[in-house]
């Protein structure tokens, strides 16, 4: 199925060409929207201790409708208890009818959509008008459970409105309810749920020697489940120990995770660094699997779920988003990064664009292209929304569709690529017009077109016309011809005479009125010619690129004449500049090499008239690598376009620089800042055991990476502590001039350094 029904119109996805656009008529009955028969979420797969307080908290509020939400880090079991809670609270009398959701990012018109896909069906793809999802979902009786919320105050106002018979239970890293519910922090697990756990994912019980080190361990990790289940598989698969397990995480907890990633193999590794590539998108095994280059990866996955490494629901495996920026750090290295997203591409391109593992997909698809667009990939950005965006525009995720669209629009502007500029135009004229923005879908229409027919592409230009033939109101019927008679004949030639006589006498008269009537003295004549009813005038900015010119009449009969800007008999305020954000571009590695990091500037026309922009520069090390509003066009009055900014820093700690944006009413400005850093890398090796420290901040048992972001860090004095029965042997890499001396001096680090100590058996 290729086709999804919105209002009054059909949008039908054309392979390679867009979506075509046509009217449903009158006779068309709107798909119907019949409740999905109720089936219980899935609930987690690792057992929920410790947390009975919490689920008894959550049910009370469900009981009184009252929104409750539960805050927490990473690795605390937030998801774990919002899944218990929405597939329990119906068989705990809680609820009649529940819903689990990972809300992520994104705006509230996608996951209003979502929402109703979940509780409703149809026959054939539907995407509600606003109107319809608000009187549809306020007839919902329900536990939400949405997780990993990351709306804004007035977005869960919204949300709270629109389901007024639902009771919500929220999961998010911070406090998003405000003064309109309770709020739940989840803290760590008790020592004897703690111990609980361990026992539980090591299938046996605690020797009496492992009794200390284990309860070490979970004062260690403050009681975090997924750390503590990570510890028991190191013990259960490595034979590691409790007490080297204890130590670890006394120094720093999360070197549990590099332990954990160091004992895998390497398709494990290749596994994993897909799921961290994919930020959080559950992804089906299969697709894991192709983009891997992976067989038997059922295997690999299970292993990967048992070790607390990756998450599982029903058959797609994924990532929690906060573990995503070190797992890549980590592993991206272990995998082919071109051959992995040349993969995904073709998988999407061969599969139903409306089926479930599609739009799973199509999810890590959009973390890629964000990610990928960072490091200025434009090439993988444009394969990646080509194959993506139509997925979501059948699954009426139009918020995600628009956004893909714009990175993709920047990507083939920056290769060159105008046939995909005029496809990704095309899209966002048609996504623009089902959404009544009329000026917006008809410039854009009209910018594919005629990038299409530059190209000779026939068909694309067909499909782009017919959209933009529907932006035309309909003309109105004749009127049905009289009856001719003989009389009427005769009348009729009778008023044609009368009127050619007339004529003549007009123009006359209009001569004479032209005629100069002596020396100096000129009269002239306008002629004006008014519109006939129901009849469209192009509407549009003056040639000057201000706004200037004629009045016109719009979709509909309106007016929208504009006045001039020169002040000169306009009542209308002079133009102003364009308002442009400030953008804080966060650390970039200065070493060689390094890629730069990338960002989006909105450029907004706070005027009622277009506004023409003439430029757009940075200063050093800020940079303008795409400049989508100096094209000659203007800026839609209360329109907005983008400047990307690429930061390329050359030395440590912070940098501030000022984004310039020419235009017709002067300059504006905005702040750039960001900073630069090097990693530092310690790596332990060698048949023995030890740790370096540096007195700062690292503490390293096996291998750690220390940033470094300002001169003053540059410099390090590394200190190697051999563990009992050990012995330190040697220095390596950067440290390998001390050899076996004591300490490792280093200064002035200014590129990536790694540092290699190796100790061996006493």
């Amino acid at each position: 199925m290729s086709t999804i029904v919105y209002g009054n119109l059909s949008v039908e996805i054309i392979a390679d060409l867009g979506a075509r656009v046509n009217r449903l008529s009158l006779r068309s009955a709107p798909p119907s929207l019949v409740p999905r028969p109720f089936r219980p979420p899935e609930s987690g797969r690792f057992a929920l201790l410790g947390r009975q307080e919490h689920i008894n908290e959550a049910y009370a509020a469900i009981r009184s409708q009252r929104p409750v939400e539960f805050t927490a880090t990473c690795g605390y079991g937030k998801s774990t208890l919002l899944r218990h809670v929405a597939a329990n609270a119906v068989s705990d009398g809680a609820a009649r009818s529940s819903v689990y959701l990972n809300a992520g990012p994104g705006g509230t018109d996608d996951l209003l959509q979502r929402l109703v896909t979940e509780l409703y069906t149809a026959e054939r793809p539907v995407k509600l008008t606003p109107d319809q999802c608000a009187r549809l979902l306020g007839q919902v009786r329900a536990v939400i459970a949405l997780d990993d919320v990351a709306l804004g105050p007035d977005q869960v106002e919204y949300l709270l409105r629109l389901l007024p018979g639902c009771s919500l239970v929220l999961g998010s890293s911070r406090p998003v309810l405000g003064r309109h519910g309770s709020s739940r922090v989840l803290a760590g697990l008790p020592d004897d749920a703690a111990m609980e756990l361990i026992t539980s994912e090591l299938g046996r019980q605690l020797a009496v020697g492992e009794q200390a080190a284990a309860g070490r361990l979970v004062a260690a990790v403050d009681g975090q489940p997924l750390h503590l289940r990570q510890a028991a598989a190191l013990v259960r698969e490595n034979g590691l120990s409790f007490q080297r397990l204890a130590e670890t995480a006394e120094r720093d907890p999360e070197d549990l995770d590099r332990l954990s990633v160091n004992a895998l193999a390497v398709r494990e590794r290749r596994a994993l660094a897909v799921l961290a590539l994919a930020a959080g998108a559950l992804l089906p095994a299969d697709v894991v699997g192709t983009m891997g280059d992976i067989a038997k990866i059922g295997e690999s996955l299970g292993l990967l779920h048992r070790r607390g490494l990756a998450e599982q629901h029903a058959d797609r495996f994924g990532l929690p988003v906060c573990k995503v920026g070190g797992y890549r750090q980590l592993l991206l290295k272990d995998l082919d990064l071109a051959a992995a997203l040349r993969e995904l591409a073709g998988w999407l391109a061969n599969r139903d664009p409306a089926s479930a593992d599609s739009l799973s997909a199509a999810g890590a698809a959009l973390s890629i292209i964000e990610w990928a667009a960072e490091l200025g990939d434009w090439p993988a950005v444009a394969r990646l929304a080509r194959v993506a965006e139509p997925i979501f525009t059948l699954a009426g995720r139009w918020e995600a569709s628009r956004h893909i669209l714009d990175r993709g629009l920047e990507a083939a502007r920056a290769t060159g690529d105008r046939a995909a500029e005029a496809l990704f135009s095309h899209q966002q004229g048609t996504l623009a017009f089902c959404q009544d923005q009329l000026d917006a879908a008809r410039a854009l229409l009209e910018r594919a077109l005629e990038l299409r027919e530059q190209l000779e592409d026939h068909d694309g230009a067909a499909v782009t016309r017919h959209n933009l033939q529907l932006l035309l109101p309909a003309p109105p019927p004749p009127p049905p011809p009289p009856a001719r008679t003989a009389l009427s004949a005769r009348r009729a030639l009778l008023v044609t005479g009368g009127v050619l006589v007339g004529l003549i006498v007009l123009v006359l008269g209009v001569v004479k009125a032209v005629t100069p009537h002596g020396p100096g003295h000129q009269a002239a004549a306008t002629l004006t010619p008014s519109p006939s009813v129901g009849s469209t005038a192009p509407t549009g900015p003056g040639q000057d690129g201000t706004g200037t010119g004629t009045g016109s009449t719009g979709p509909g009969g309106t007016e929208s004449g504009s006045t001039g800007t020169d002040g000169s008999g306009s009542n209308q305020p002079p133009l102003q500049p364009s308002v442009v954000q400030s953008a804080d571009l966060g650390q970039v590695d200065i070493t060689p090499g390094q890629p730069p990091a990338t960002k989006q500037v909105t450029v907004t026309n706070p005027n009622t008239k277009p506004l023409l922009i003439t430029g757009a520069q940075a200063g050093a090390p800020f940079s303008v690598t795409l400049d989508t509003c100096s094209t000659g066009q203007p800026i839609p009055a209360q329109g907005s376009c983008s400047i990307t900014v690429q930061f390329a820093p050359t030395t440590l700690g912070g940098n501030t620089g000022v984004l310039t944006i020419g235009s017709a009413a002067g300059q504006s400005t905005a702040e750039l800042t960001g900073s630069g850093f090097v990693t530092l890398t310690v790596t332990i090796t060698g048949n023995g055991s030890g740790s370096v420290r540096d007195g700062r901040g690292i503490a390293c048992p096996t291998q750690c990476v220390e940033q470094i972001t300002a001169p003053g860090q540059a410099s390090a004095r590394l200190i190697e502590t051999p563990d009992q029965g050990n012995v330190f042997n040697t220095w390596r890499d950067a440290c390998a001039q001390f050899g076996k001396l004591q300490g490792c001096d280093l200064s002035q680090i200014t590129v990536d350094t790694g540092v290699i100590a190796d100790f061996h058996l006493g």
